[in-house]
């Protein structure tokens, strides 16, 4: 290795305020992070260096000499220096007959590298350059007022903190006290919802069993709602709301999400997608992965199927038995999706299943039933309000409203019936009474004594089917 004040800068030995000095300069070039070696080679050598000049500066020991040996040659004062420049810069040549002086290092190679093995990574500057005795040697004991300032850590002396250490330290605990209580509650609810998304992923993995994928953006919203989706099928993306207080036996999640309803959503989806014949539409639309659409990842909750003027009950059927198969999926026995189907015969509603309202499952029979009960009545209403025929007895048919519906029979002639009132002015009442032949259509007062055959045709009107429907209205004056 090259001699210690060679890696210090120096030209030779020097003494412990010049060594100091050079360390000081060299520790500027050389970074412990850049080059972790050639600091360590640093370091041992300020180590070297500063122990020798040390020694240099310790008496030489006195030796008895045998009487039998030959007394040694007088040598000028200047020689008991040891003179390293002849050895450093190799320009003098020693006597042949004298064997050169090896300096060996390797024992104090051996013992920094023990005190370099506990130290720590990190180093402390401030007691490398420390001024006073070397970190491993006790405090003078003939000099109390010099050891009063020594201290003993991780059991090695070192020089005591200064005062204003310890006020510095003091300051920042009085600033936490004054700042903390206003600044920390922030702090740690920062925190703690950056922590929600993967808790409410984790819990609902645990679940409903899935393998789910949670939003980029989650972490970047100010609200607790988060978008997840499935990892099988990015397209199924859903919300899920922070709530806190999981107790699962109890009943409690810790979270609110509408998963039930998506899955509901897709699976009606892949429903209509068989029966194209009868288009369907929904309240909303879903959202891409980032959560950056105006529904959030919010399903739709209302899902109105187009019906025929005539037939259907096919379809009617293999929706209600979808339903009944959906209705026993474990996603729907942990948390029964709240929605609603339609079926609609243009503007006018035929059937209408509410699953928070409904008494009982839905099934194909049940769906069926309804729909051959309701589908006459719902053709009534679209000839009134679709084709306009109650634009003749209510001016304003906004404000009008249907208060009674059903069948009613006249003589030998069998008629569904409906019953509309102007709610906002007049007060009027109208029956209207549809032969069940679809030939005529009765359009009367409801406080009427008359018979139906005082009626004259007023208009015709032309159904989807090609029906000719005459309409009958009381004569003018």
């Amino acid at each position: 290795m090259n001699s210690p004040w060679r890696e210090l800068g120096l030209p030779g030995p020097s003494d412990t305020e010049t060594i100091k000095r050079a360390y000081a300069q060299r520790i500027k070039e050389v970074h412990p992070e850049e080059d972790p070696e050639g600091f360590q080679a640093l370091h041992r050598a300020y180590q070297m260096a500063r122990r020798m000049a040390t020694d240099r500066q310790r008496p030489s020991p006195v030796f008895q000499m045998p009487e039998d040996r030959p007394e040694p040659q007088e040598t000028p004062a200047e020689s008991g220096k040891l003179d390293f420049s002849a050895l450093e810069d190799g320009e003098e040549e020693p006597p042949e007959d004298a064997e050169p002086e090896e300096l060996d290092f390797s024992a104090l190679e051996d013992q920094e590298e023990e005190e370099g093995e506990e130290q720590s990574e990190d180093w402390d500057f401030e007691e490398l350059l420390e001024e006073d005795e070397p970190e491993d040697r006790p405090p003078p004991e003939d000099l109390p007022h010099q050891a009063e300032e020594y201290e003993t850590v991780r059991g090695r002396h070192r020089k005591k903190r200064g005062l204003d250490k310890v006020m510095l330290v003091l300051a920042m605990l009085v600033l936490l006290l004054l700042v903390g209580p206003a600044v920390l509650p922030g702090i740690v609810e920062r925190v703690q919802q950056n922590t929600y998304p993967k808790t409410i992923l984790r819990q609902m993995e645990e679940d409903w069993g899935v393998e789910l994928v949670s939003s980029p953006q989650n972490n970047k919203r100010e609200e607790l709602r988060y978008l997840y989706w499935l990892e099988d099928n990015p397209e199924i993306c859903f919300q899920a709301i922070y709530r806190g207080g999981r107790d699962v036996e109890a009943g409690k999640l810790g979270y609110d999400t509408n998963y039930p309803n998506v899955r509901l959503f897709w699976r009606l989806r892949e429903f209509a997608d068989q029966w194209p014949e009868y288009p369907l539409s929904f309240n909303v639309e879903q959202t891409d992965h980032e959560g950056e659409g105006a529904s959030g990842g919010s399903p739709p909750s209302l899902f109105v199927f187009q019906m025929p003027m005539h037939g259907g009950e096919d379809f009617v059927q293999a929706l209600g038995d979808e339903l009944e198969t959906i209705s026993q999926e474990s996603w729907y026995q942990k948390q029964m999706p709240e929605f609603q189907v339609y079926l609609v015969y243009r503007y006018s509603i035929i059937v209408n299943y509410n699953s928070t309202t409904a008494t009982e499952p839905c099934t194909g029979e049940t769906l069926l039933l309804q729909y051959e009960e309701q589908s006459a009545l719902a053709l009534l209403h679209s000839i009134l309000y679709y084709d306009g025929v109650v634009y003749e007895d209510f001016p304003d048919a906004d404000g009008s409203e249907v208060v009674r519906s059903g069948e009613a029979t006249y003589g030998d002639d069998e008629y569904w019936m409906m019953v509309c009132w102007d709610r906002d002015s007049s007060g009027r009442s109208i029956d209207y009474l549809l032969r069940k032949d679809l030939t005529a259509l009765y359009c009367q007062p409801s406080l009427y004594m008359g018979y139906l055959s005082d009626l004259t045709p007023a208009e015709t009107v032309t159904l989807e089917d090609g029906t000719q429907l005459t309409v009958y209205r009381l004569p003018e004056g």
